[in-house]
């Protein structure tokens, strides 16, 4: 999110008083913006994108990487994070995973980075279209 869009929520969250009318086109504009860049950002990781998190984790903590079922099994429980998370989450991983073993999926999902990632999916959406609304109901 840019410095304007951030600017632009804050006061739309915690403004004493309602948007100039000249302002609103802009404002819509923003939002539809931030609507458009949260569904490229929630889009799931893709196969090969696991599977080279898994590989460069396995590469970093010297162990064998899943196979057959087991690799299917990460790839599947894995592919609703989106890369960003993923990404993340396997370097908080690598940062406190003090055993020579292959991190289980849980360690991914249950993570920070999936929780704030879940939060941020759900509430924003919400928000979006709340100020959409009460912006296109601004008197211009």
């Amino acid at each position: 999110m840019d410095d304007e869009t951030a600017s632009l929520l804050s006061w739309l969250n915690y403004g004493g008083k309602n948007l100039e009318p000249h302002q609103v086109p802009r404002a819509l504009e923003l939002l539809a913006r931030l609507q458009a860049d949260l569904q490229v950002l929630a889009q799931p990781s893709q196969p090969g994108e696991i599977l080279d998190v898994l590989e460069m984790m396995a590469n970093i903590i010297q162990v064998d990487q899943p196979v057959d079922a087991a690799l299917k099994a990460y790839v599947s429980l894995l592919q609703p994070l989106p890369s960003h998370v993923l990404s993340a989450a396997a370097m908080r991983i690598l940062r406190t995973h003090t055993y020579r073993t292959m991190p289980l999926p849980a360690e991914f999902l249950q993570g920070p980075e999936a929780k704030e990632w879940q939060a941020i999916a759900e509430h924003m959406p919400q928000q979006i279209a709340r100020h959409r609304l009460a912006l296109l109901k601004t008197p211009r």
